[in-house]
């Protein structure tokens, strides 16, 4: 996600099939995220999906901080 985070432009507004063609998010898991509010997003109107960067860059970089691990000097990942 980190990678994506970096590639996403600030105060813009990608539709779906932009952030599926963009950066390989499937746009079926993006509406899954949205309908489930599991990704809190404000959207803009409801046809097309319209999700603000600036939402999508925080949550992304909450969900890669909380996949990150410490590991111990004996240890190797």
């Amino acid at each position: 996600y980190s990678l994506i985070v970096r590639r996403l432009r600030k105060n813009y507004t990608y539709s779906a099939e932009q952030l599926q063609d963009d950066f390989g998010i499937h746009t079926q898991t993006l509406r899954g995220w949205v309908k489930d509010e599991v990704l809190p997003l404000k959207t803009v109107g409801t046809r097309p999906l319209l999700i603000f960067s600036e939402d999508l860059r925080e949550w992304l970089s909450q969900k890669d901080k909380a996949r990150k691990v410490v590991l111990e000097l004996t240890q190797f990942h």
